[in-house]
């Protein structure tokens, strides 16, 4: 049951995330001049953004997936734990562009690639690290409780 779940939030997971990358990309090539892009006080669509949706995502592994099978029975606590995680995570995401010399993150198209690939690396690592460790805690839980 516990891989099963596991499975299914990744696979989940990876689904949007391949149809969020898709449309972060077309932005990032085919739309890179319009103008509602180019004025936007909010984080671009960029690779930045792919590494905070990973990182959220882990954070919904470790939190919500790790704190259900902690009792099973009680998973609105988990689930509002990770609300607020997910959006103090959004919340730096939004700010830290706006930080001297930070504005790189909210580069349009391909500009700063480099500085882009490495945040979403950063977010790949911590998206695997995050899951692995939700699910080690959920398979000793898991053990523990009466499904």
């Amino acid at each position: 049951m516990l891989a099963m779940t596991t499975s299914f939030c990744v696979f989940i997971e990876a689904c949007y995330f391949l149809l969020t990358a898709a449309v972060t990309l077309i932005r990032m090539t085919i739309f890179t001049d319009v103008i509602a892009y180019t004025n936007n006080a909010l984080m671009a669509a960029n690779l930045v953004y792919l590494g905070f949706v990973l990182i959220i995502f882990g954070c919904f592994n470790l939190i919500f997936v790790g704190g259900f099978f902690k009792t099973a029975y009680k998973f609105g606590k988990p689930f509002v734990c990770f609300i607020i995680a997910a959006f103090l995570i959004a919340g730096i995401g939004e700010t830290l562009f706006h930080i001297p010399g930070l504005e790189a993150l909210g580069a349009f198209g391909f500009e700063h690639l480099g500085t882009q690939l490495g945040a979403l690396c950063l977010g790949i690592i911590l998206y695997i690290a995050l899951t692995f460790v939700s699910m080690t805690k959920a398979a000793r839980d898991f053990g523990t409780i009466d499904i």
